[in-house]
């Protein structure tokens, strides 16, 4: 796969994290490549299909919202695309080995600040 169109599937998908809708369909269609040219350009890059990629780019984004912003679980999950919140912390704990909550407090202990001038 050219890295110019793995570049741009990378950002299709960015683009649209939060759309809880969005499918291989939706991603081949803004690629303007078919669903099968997709799947084989993707596994050929890396071994990762268009879903799983959605999904890894999702939980990727989610873990960077966890680390830096003092947003609810919930809200982090809408964020990245999932519609139901439960869902969101069952995936993530597969992908991560543990739930959001969890991922917040553990990485490097951070503890969300509720005031942006707290420090100065």
């Amino acid at each position: 796969m050219n890295q110019t169109l793995l570049s741009e599937i990378k950002s299709i998908i960015e683009d649209n994290l939060d759309d809880h809708q969005l499918t291989v369909e939706k991603l081949s269609r803004k690629a303007a490549i078919s669903k099968p040219q997709l799947y084989r350009q993707l596994m050929a890059n890396g071994g990762l299909s268009a879903n799983k990629l959605i999904t890894h780019l999702r939980i990727v984004k989610a873990k960077a919202l966890l680390r830096n912003c003092n947003q609810q679980v919930s809200t982090i999950a809408y964020q990245t695309g999932f519609s139901d919140p439960n869902y969101f912390s069952k995936v993530f704990k597969k992908k991560v080995g543990m739930r959001p909550g969890e991922f917040r407090k553990f990485d490097f202990g951070f503890r969300p600040q509720t005031n942006a001038l707290n420090g100065i």
